[in-house]
């Protein structure tokens, strides 16, 4: 725009300043050498001629312009409504993981343990409960100890883990700016028993192939109790970034 003001300046000087010489010159003064008299018209309408052809040329770069001008408008309207856009999905993928972690809630909450030798685990309480039976049964050895107490709880963990795993998928595969905060938001709620299931999934069980990797990226383990990951050696199982933020 300030460009096409300068060029709209200058085409006004040169018009101005050819009228000028040509009143000079009808006036006796004749620094082009045709003289502005009616007995001289073709000479007069010849004086015309560069004038005629300026008059052409600024024509042609006012066109120019105004295209130019025309078209980043254009480019500029566009890149609006792509920002709006992605705004819009943004915004979708933000409501659609709150959606989510709230769904999370709720079947943490509803996971009911009943005993026959005791009072009946609810809540992050039957993650607990499910660990100590898995730490109960580790002279077998660490995969068959988990392997048995996931196969008799496989209706519980089962239905957590696919729930925890789409909850990070859709955070990874997502258009949200700033993937690993919403990750440690899902990161916040969970127990140290939780994390260290998550964990012996990852390793034996079905989180080994896709899970594995998202809990790598995202530190999910970074939370873990000190004496859990050396209980079940996780740090000889998961790469550092499972717990640090390595990026």
């Amino acid at each position: 725009m300030k460009n096409y003001r300068l060029v709209l300046l200058f085409i006004a000087a040169v018009l101005i300043a050819w009228v000028a010489i040509i009143i000079a010159s009808g006036a006796g003064w004749n620094p082009i050498g045709i003289r502005w008299d009616f007995s001289n018209t073709g000479a007069f309408g010849d004086s015309f001629g560069p004038l005629s052809a300026t008059m052409a040329a600024a024509a042609a770069v006012s066109a120019l312009l105004a295209w130019n001008i025309q078209r980043n408008e254009v480019l500029r309207l566009r890149s609006n409504d792509e920002q709006a856009k992605n705004d819009l999905e943004i915004n979708r993928d933000d409501q659609t993981f709150f959606n989510l972690l709230r769904m999370f809630q709720d079947v943490v909450a509803a996971t009911d343990i009943q005993r026959s030798d005791g009072p009946d685990k609810r809540g992050q309480d039957s993650f607990a409960f499910i660990l100590d039976r898995v730490s109960a049964r580790l002279e077998h050895g660490r995969e068959q100890a988990y392997t048995v107490i996931f196969n008799k709880y496989i209706n519980d963990l089962g239905h957590y883990f696919r729930i925890l795993y789409n909850i990070i998928a859709f955070i990874d595969r997502s258009r949200l700016p700033d993937k690993y905060f919403y990750v440690k938001v899902v990161r916040s709620l969970l127990s140290n028993a939780e994390i260290a299931l998550i964990g012996l999934n990852c390793i034996y069980g079905e989180g080994l192939t896709k899970f594995k990797p998202l809990v790598e990226k995202y530190a999910l383990l970074k939370n873990l109790s000190p004496s859990l990951i050396e209980k079940y050696q996780f740090k000889s199982h998961f790469a550092a970034g499972a717990f640090v933020r390595t990026d």
